[in-house]
């Protein structure tokens, strides 16, 4: 199924995209003294999977009722 196939791929170009751009900001204060790598990292890796479960809960949302809003209330009975 291409559609399949598009949204994985841009699913994963976006994750390398991300990567790419926290192994950016990490290369280019490398060499500065005044930066605590053990804080960096632990700061990166803390933020970036808040991000990414945030982010999860919304697709989640998106892709179990494509084309509905989903609503707050359970209606069924």
């Amino acid at each position: 199924e291409f559609g399949l196939a598009m949204a994985v791929s841009m699913l994963l170009f976006g994750y390398l995209i991300r990567l790419g751009l926290i192994f950016l900001a990490v290369w280019l204060v490398k060499d500065t003294a005044w930066i605590s790598f053990p804080a960096l990292g632990s700061t990166i890796i803390i933020t970036h999977l808040g991000l990414l479960f945030w982010e999860m809960k919304f697709v989640a949302l998106s892709l179990a009722a494509p084309g509905l809003k989903p609503t707050g209330s359970n209606t069924s009975t």
